[in-house]
């Protein structure tokens, strides 16, 4: 069993390749500075809650026949979602959002 799986990390590498279905965005919160990001691939957006930071996360999500997948790093406020979730939907994007949530009293 052990040599098959190492078989397999050989022959893959450490990563499975990416999904051609899906484009995945990952969510990011600076909870010092406020801020929300988003990493796709190796493009680190730091803060995309102006004009500026949303051109470029559209910008590099250049195939909208691929579906979005949308996940996070840490917890966010909700709006931090909602807003990159109305802006790719948007620009005409799809999505496909899994996430899970606690429910806080008072936030």
């Amino acid at each position: 069993m052990s040599a098959l799986l190492l078989a397999a990390l050989l022959a893959v590498g450490p990563e499975a390749p990416a999904d051609p279905l899906f484009q995945t965005v990952v969510l990011t919160w600076d909870a010092r500075a406020k801020t929300c990001g988003a990493r796709i691939n190796t493009a680190e957006f730091p803060d995309i809650s102006g004009d500026a930071g949303r051109t470029a996360l559209v910008a590099a999500l250049p195939d909208k026949s691929r579906i979005v997948r949308l996940s996070r790093t840490t917890e966010m406020p909700y709006k931090c979602v909602s807003d990159v979730v109305t802006l790719l939907q948007h620009e005409g994007y799809r999505m496909k959002i899994g996430f899970s949530a606690d429910s806080v009293a008072g936030q």
